[in-house]
């Protein structure tokens, strides 16, 4: 066979090839490229018939070369990986494979060009990908589990992986746990991320709690969510010091809700007091029927307990205790508020307005705190109606109305506070809730309530908002989730 009869002949076993397959293929000579399909020029950014008779070294690096012109000519050897280059010299990785090419009297190769540059540009993403979750799980503050979901009866999890912070916080080491059933390992200790498992696993969507751990003694945030099909990430955060400081915010919210309404509850034991007083002085007197001595004992009775109620009221306003979320009804907490506040209404000339059912379903909350934010709530209104109108006015009205709203998939009991004011403008709407910022006249106020009443309600899984209403009336809609029995 001639040199022409070959190359006609690689020719067109090379077209051939080109026309089914995305690799480069080539037969050289001695480091010379006798043939080349389309693939191969187009794999290195050239025209093909720019790359018959170059040198084969000129599209690689000397090292992939020495490999390629190391192999066997004898048998084809497995594919190894090298590195060329294209025409503008950037560089292109390839897989390649050589073999030795049939021709008589001539030792020829065929080599085989297959471009992996795009799987190795991946592979490098991931792997620093991989380097930058292992540097963030091992460095991050907050603990984190992840763990895969076990099928069969009941729901189990087996521990993937736990980072330093995780064994930090729990105590629990990555070695006593890896690979062990979460139930196993965590049976009698009843830790509240647990509780998240099953809900996630069931449902495909995130979870958030917040609670206190008798095992940790500390306020534990927990967020569970699933990274990928079958299995499911824990992050813990310790709150402790987040949330002591949230409770002496929400003291001091207290104590300035108290000072607004200190002169009115004084008012409020004061009236009943000196009726008591009165019917003491009267039960003194000589020649008192004992008709009217039990008619007297009745009202002081009666006065009694008024002021009672008031004060023990406003003793659990004030006290700074961890109450437990109890399943409570909607109008207990407004009597508790009202007793606080009608009196200071009333005083200031405010008509109040109630529209509550008395079918509403019962709430789960923690009652003071819920009595704070509408006691905040009712604090503002009357401000903003006391700097509308000096005295008595028809419109200088306060209403609260309850209704069952649905949310979504969840029920809610919606409050809604509302008041004919002086309203609120669009540059306070925009920062109502930021902390110590206050929108009331002359800076009075420390800005505190409205935000503390917004991280309070969104603990019990609530919204807190201003509807968008521009004017009057000013609008806050308070949204609770009902209890389900």
């Amino acid at each position: 066979m001639t040199t022409n009869d070959f190359l006609r002949d690689s020719q067109i076993r090379l077209r051939l090839i080109s026309e089914v397959t995305e690799e480069g293929v080539i037969v050289h000579d001695h480091g010379v490229i006798l043939d080349a399909n389309e693939a191969f020029a187009r794999i290195f950014g050239f025209q093909q018939p720019e790359v018959i008779g170059m040198l084969g070294e000129s599209f690689t690096t000397p090292e992939t070369w020495s490999k390629i012109m190391g192999r066997s000519l004898d048998a084809a050897e497995a594919p190894f990986e090298g590195i060329g280059f294209r025409k503008d010299r950037t560089p292109v990785y390839v897989q390649l494979v050589c073999k030795p090419y049939p021709a008589e009297g001539r030792h020829l190769r065929i080599t085989v060009f297959r471009d992996i540059t795009a799987q190795r540009h991946a592979e490098e993403l991931r792997r620093r990908s991989e380097e930058r979750y292992r540097v963030l799980f091992n460095s991050m503050l907050d603990g984190l589990l992840v763990v895969e979901i076990v099928k069969g009866e009941g729901s189990d999890y087996t521990v993937l992986e736990v980072n330093p912070a995780f064994e930090s916080l729990t105590g629990l080491r990555a070695r006593d746990i890896l690979g062990r059933s979460v139930h196993e390992i965590l049976a009698s200790s009843n830790e509240p991320w647990v509780d998240l498992l099953d809900a996630v696993a069931e449902s495909g969507s995130s979870r958030r709690i917040e609670r206190f751990s008798g095992v940790l003694d500390k306020f534990i945030e927990v967020q569970a969510f699933c990274p990928e099909p079958g299995r499911i990430a824990v992050i813990l955060s310790d709150v402790t010091e987040r949330k002591r400081l949230d409770d002496r915010l929400r003291q001091a919210a207290k104590l300035e809700a108290i000072g607004s309404l200190a002169s009115g509850v004084a008012h409020e034991i004061n009236n009943p007091i000196n009726v008591i007083m009165n019917y003491a002085s009267l039960l003194q007197r000589d020649g008192m029927s004992s008709e009217k001595v039990k008619a007297f004992a009745s009202e002081i009775v009666a006065e009694s307990g008024r002021v009672a109620s008031i004060v023990r009221n406003l003793q659990s306003f004030a006290r700074q205790e961890l109450e437990v979320p109890v399943p409570t009804s909607i109008t207990e907490v407004l009597d508790a508020t009202l007793d606080l506040t009608r009196k200071v209404l009333s005083n200031d000339q405010i008509t109040l307005e109630l529209e509550v059912p008395g079918d509403l379903p019962r709430i789960l909350c923690r009652p003071q705190l819920i009595v704070q934010v509408l006691v905040n709530l009712i604090t503002n209104a009357r401000q903003a109606l006391n700097d509308r109108f000096t005295g008595y006015d028809p419109g200088k009205v306060l209403r609260i109305a309850c209704e069952p709203v649905q949310s979504g998939d969840d029920r809610m009991v919606r409050i809604t506070v509302e008041d004919h004011g002086i309203g609120v403008s669009r540059e306070a709407r925009e920062r109502i809730f930021d902390p110590f910022y206050s929108a009331r006249r002359g800076g009075l106020g420390s800005g505190l309530g409205l935000s503390v009443s917004q991280g309070i309600v969104e603990d019990h899984g609530g919204r807190l908002w201003l509807a968008e209403d521009d004017g009057t009336p000013t609008r806050f809609h308070l949204d609770l989730p009902v209890h389900e029995e």
